[in-house]
């Protein structure tokens, strides 16, 4: 048997559809995934884009208090996400940045809390923000750094601080 025989077992090995053992690893992996999403928040759940029959069906297993019941319906959450129409990796990108967990979010969180901290201690002017920023709305802006001048003496910067960070947070998506 000479490496060119090897090389043509190596290829045979790739046409061959997955094992019934990896079939179930990806069908428990999906389910588990499927768990997840249901843990989530409502308003997390909504922001990862996914058919709306699987929408609906999360939301059911939300609803369901008995434990069989619930089994069932995560076993059908499963089912759905199997389907042609359904992309698991792109579920599972929805759920990292919902949840924070991927590096895009992660850069994008550092970014914002960068921008909030160099506001508040004055060493970014509000119109540099709103020129690396364009979407921010200036008069949004402008109004809650106010507040943040009016607390600056006061125990409330923690409490505007927060705010801002928060306005900037849904503002800015990279």
């Amino acid at each position: 048997m000479n490496s060119n025989d090897l090389d043509d077992q190596d290829d045979d090995n790739d046409d061959r559809p997955p094992s019934k053992s990896q079939r179930k690893r990806d069908m428990t992996a999906l389910q588990k995934l499927g768990q997840q999403i249901c843990e989530l928040s409502d308003s997390q759940i909504k922001k990862i884009e996914m058919p709306e029959e699987l929408l609906d069906a999360i939301f059911e297993v939300k609803r369901i208090k008995a434990h069989e019941g619930r089994r069932r319906q995560l076993q059908y959450v499963g089912k759905l996400m199997r389907r042609d129409g359904v992309d698991a990796a792109e579920l599972q990108r929805g759920y990292d940045r919902v949840t924070g967990n991927s590096r895009e979010e992660a850069m994008r969180l550092k970014i914002v809390t960068k921008l909030r901290d160099q506001l508040v201690d004055g060493s970014l002017a509000i119109e540099m923000a709103l020129q690396r920023y364009p979407q921010l709305d200036e008069a949004e802006l402008r109004s809650l750094m106010a507040n943040v001048e009016r607390d600056r003496n006061h125990s409330n910067l923690p409490i505007t601080s927060r705010k801002l960070y928060r306005w900037l947070n849904d503002q800015i998506k990279v």
